[in-house]
């Protein structure tokens, strides 16, 4: 049931991985550096569903580890990338998976045509800020993207845009769990 679940979720990347590889127009290291930013994703996300089986809150570490891999392989499409992580504490599971789901996102919507991305998650008063900016100005996507979820976990996204750039920022009180 676990692997079922987990095929579900990331059924959008597993269909993206097959299309790249299945496409010959682009060159195929191309491909690649694309296909393992998807497959980072499907792990991490993995490994968070199988922590949600046993967990309510996790090391807000798990979270920054996904991140952090993830954008490694951003790397690898000519995207700079940076990571500010100044927390230390436990978050709520659910809140940890919203959180890298609309990294995801942000992501898989920037891959193509972004040039920077710059993760900052911090904590202040027991209330964790996910800031993400990247030199794009297309957040379309997140209207109303998973509300009734962020809800659950006290959270909420707000976005900066201009011409050039999009800031989000992903809050959720007391780390998304209640008080």
């Amino acid at each position: 049931k676990m692997y079922d679940r987990i095929a579900g979720i990331v059924s959008n990347q597993l269909k993206r991985i097959e299309e790249l590889l299945s496409e010959k127009e682009q060159d195929f290291s191309e491909r690649l550096k694309k296909i393992v930013v998807y497959n980072a994703y499907i792990k991490r996300r993995s490994n968070l569903e199988f922590l949600r089986e046993s967990e309510n809150k996790i090391s807000t570490g798990e979270l920054y580890t996904s991140i952090s891999e993830s954008i490694g392989y951003l790397k690898l499409n000519d995207i700079e990338t940076s990571i500010i992580f100044d927390v230390d504490g436990d978050m709520s599971v659910d809140a940890a998976i919203l959180a890298y789901d609309f990294f995801e996102v942000v992501v898989e919507t920037v891959l193509s045509r972004a040039s920077m991305l710059s993760i900052n998650l911090t904590e202040k008063d027991g209330n964790f800020y996910l800031r993400m900016l990247t030199d794009t100005s297309d957040s379309t996507f997140i209207d109303d993207w998973k509300c009734d979820e962020f809800k659950s976990c006290h959270g909420k996204i707000d976005k900066i845009e201009n011409d050039k750039d999009s800031i989000f920022v992903l809050s959720f009180e007391k780390g998304g769990v209640e008080a």
